[in-house]
């Protein structure tokens, strides 16, 4: 018997068992599963019943951002029948307890001073203004430090120290870095007063002169002089505030991933250079963990999937004040939401020495597929990914679940290890069995049009003599 020769591979395909499937189940599988080379088993946390119609949701891990695209388009959601199920891809959200400032009415009463170069401000809290627990001095000031005693009294006549001594602050002329708020406990009063010391101080200035000689010579020249001048503190306003806590507020969490590993060069004379990798999960904040003290230095971050195309990312400045009445530190660079492979960190010495970077500490907000939970019998659930060319898949879960009012889902799964997707089907060339010979064709047909049209040119000049003499 004559064997027909595309019958053994028609066979040997339709016998394939496909993740537990029949052959007339596999042919119903939805098209973009088998563009999606990878995948990842839903695992649930908490194993029970009632499974069907709940709310579930499964946080991504670093191995799917990794290799998902950034607008999650090659992801889909399926059962073990090969159909899609609706999803919707949501930040991460907790509880919080959530702290907002508001302003206390009062009035000025007095302002006076108070001894050797100190003043004290009277303020009259309103009847119905919350308890303060924060005063703020608004000032035009530039380059000073001041002490502040706050107390309280309810006759102005036996005053409750409230806070002994805080400290604001500017050191514009040196290095970005103010404060104009202090904070004490909060306890109700009919009277606050806030004490400022160094009212005026003495400062000493360099100052340039520039000259100019009219004679022959030289015809300018600088010359730098140093002067002490009197400086009276100025306030342009002082309020109290209150503090609120509101509880089981609803916020986006923040995830601190896992530190990664990274280099420190030197590309440029003061520039200090440190390279790392992530697996491209969002992140919205870099923070340094160094040992060094007092020091203020500009940052540039710049990030991108190819090391030798990155953009700006952010810019900012990493400091730590150690001396002085009032030590602060900034040592993380927050910026919007990016997604990026490769990330480079060049941070500005100058002259000053290079710091000594122990760590780097990553975190940004997470996200996961919420969706609604199948029947049991389409258990196991997978997460597909990694395909090309998808666009965002178009459910309409996404407003169900807004105009439901749900925020959060009770039923939490977890992503398995990634797997290869036993439903893939490379996208494949396919070429015509011809086009291997389409310039042998093309070549042949010229040459016998070549050779008919000089064989009908022979023909015609055979013609041309055999005709008599005078025709």
């Amino acid at each position: 018997m004559k064997i027909n020769k595309h019958f053994i591979p028609l066979v040997a395909v339709m016998s394939l068992p496909v993740a537990g499937t029949t052959a007339s189940a596999t042919a119903d599988i939805a098209p973009t599963l088998r563009r999606s080379p990878q995948r990842c088993e839903l695992q649930a946390v908490v194993p029970g019943d009632g499974w069907s119609g709940k709310i579930g949701q499964a946080p991504l891990t670093p191995l799917v951002y990794d290799r998902c695209r950034n607008n999650y388009a090659d992801l889909r959601l399926a059962g073990n029948n090969g159909r899609e199920i609706p999803f919707v891809v949501r930040a991460e959200t907790m509880l919080a307890v959530q702290t907002v400032n508001l302003s206390c009415d009062s009035k000025l009463l007095s302002f006076q001073p108070a001894g050797a170069n100190c003043y004290e401000v009277t303020l009259r809290l309103g009847d119905q203004a919350p308890t303060p627990s924060e005063v703020i001095i608004d000032t035009p000031c530039h380059d000073y430090e001041k002490k502040v005693a706050v107390s309280g009294s309810n006759d102005r006549q036996q005053w409750q120290p409230l806070l002994d001594h805080a400290v604001i602050y500017d050191y514009s002329p040196m290095i970005d870095l103010s404060c104009n708020r202090v904070s004490f406990p909060a306890k109700r009063f009919q009277y606050y007063r806030i004490r400022i010391d160094a009212f005026t101080e003495q400062k000493t200035g360099a100052r340039s002169l520039l000259t100019v000689d009219r004679r022959p010579g030289p015809k300018s020249g600088t010359v730098e002089t140093f002067e002490r001048t009197r400086a009276t503190f100025r306030i342009d306003n002082i309020h109290l505030e209150s503090k609120r806590h509101r509880k089981n507020i609803r916020c986006r969490k923040v995830i601190s991933y896992p530190s990664p590993s990274f280099s420190v060069g030197n590309r440029d004379p003061g520039v200090e250079v440190v390279e790392f990798t992530t697996s491209r999960q969002p992140l919205t904040e870099v923070a340094v963990v160094v040992d060094d003290a007092n020091f203020y230095r500009s940052v540039e971050l710049y990030g991108g999937d190819n090391p030798q195309t990155m953009t700006p990312v952010a810019t900012g400045t990493l400091f730590r004040v150690s001396i002085g009445n009032q030590p602060q530190q900034k040592l993380k660079l927050t910026f919007p939401e990016r997604r990026c492979k490769y990330y480079q960190l060049q941070i500005r010495n100058a002259d000053s020495p290079a710091l000594r970077i122990k760590n780097l500490q990553l975190s940004g907000p997470g996200y996961a597929v919420v969706f609604v939970t199948p029947s049991p019998d389409l258990a196991p659930l997978n997460l597909y990914f990694g395909g090309k060319e998808m666009s965002v898949p178009n459910y309409d879960l996404a407003v169900v679940l807004d105009r439901a009012g749900i925020l959060d889902s009770g039923y939490s799964y977890r992503l398995g290890p990634v797997a290869a997707n036993p439903w893939y089907q490379p996208k494949e060339n396919k070429t015509s069995p011809w086009a291997w010979m389409g310039r042998y064709v093309l070549g042949g047909a010229l040459g016998l049009m070549v050779i008919f049209l000089g064989w009908l040119l022979f023909r015609g000049l055979r013609k041309i003599e055999a005709l008599p003499d005078g025709q």
